[in-house]
C-alpha cells in the first residue's frame, strides 16, 4: 500500500510538471525585426500588402494676401519596396461645398477652384470649380508618372462687412483607386 501511494506521488508530480509552464531556452536564439511606419498625409488604396503608397494636398489656407496654393499627389514605394511597372492609380476630386467656402454662419461664401493641369493630369483638364464640382478627374499616378500637381485658387474675397477672423471653409475629397497591379 505504501508502495502504491508512493508510485501514485511520483506519477502526479510528473503529471503536474508535464503541464506547469516552462521556460524554453533556445539553443541557438533567432531575432527578426518587423519594421512599423506611420507616413502622414498618405493614403494606401491598395491595402495592407501593397508596396506603395499616396501622398494627398494639406490643407489649403487662404488669406487676404495668400489666395493661391499649390497641390500634388505623389505615387511613392513603401520604405524598402518598389512600385509594380504596371501599377496605375487614377483620382478623382469633389467638393462637398460646391467649390464655395462658406462661413459659419453663412452669411457668404466664396467661389475658389483646383486646377491640376500639370504633368500627369487629366488631358481634359478638368478643373474642380464653382461649376463643376463632383467627381473631376485629376488624373493617373504610375511609376513613369508619379505625381500630379496643380493650383488651387480664391476667386472671391470677402466683403468689407464680414468680422475679421470669421472661418470660410470647403472640403475637398480625394478618391485614389487602383486601376492595375
Amino acid at each position: 500500500m505504501k508502495k502504491r501511494l508512493a508510485t501514485l506521488a511520483i506519477v502526479g508530480a510528473m503529471a503536474v510538471s508535464a503541464v506547469a509552464p516552462m521556460t524554453a531556452f533556445a539553443a541557438n536564439p533567432a531575432t527578426h525585426n518587423t519594421k512599423v511606419n506611420y507616413i502622414s498625409g498618405a493614403v494606401n488604396p491598395g491595402g495592407p500588402e501593397s508596396n506603395y503608397y499616396v501622398t494627398i494636398p494639406s490643407d489649403i489656407a487662404f488669406t487676404d494676401t495668400l489666395t493661391t496654393a499649390e497641390q500634388k499627389l505623389e505615387l511613392k514605394a513603401l520604405p524598402d519596396k518598389t512600385l509594380s511597372t504596371t501599377l496605375k492609380v487614377g483620382v478623382t476630386v469633389t467638393s462637398n461645398g460646391g467649390a464655395l467656402l462658406k462661413s459659419n454662419p453663412e452669411t457668404e461664401s466664396l467661389k475658389y477652384n483646383v486646377d491640376f493641369t500639370g504633368e500627369g493630369a487629366d488631358t481634359d483638364g478638368q478643373k474642380l470649380d464653382s461649376q463643376n464640382t463632383s467627381n473631376r478627374t485629376v488624373g493617373s499616378l504610375t511609376p513613369t508618372v508619379a505625381a500630379i500637381t496643380g493650383t488651387a485658387s480664391l476667386e472671391d474675397k470677402a466683403s468689407a462687412s464680414v468680422a475679421k477672423g470669421t472661418v470660410f471653409a470647403d472640403t475637398l475629397v480625394y478618391t485614389i483607386t487602383e486601376t492595375s497591379k
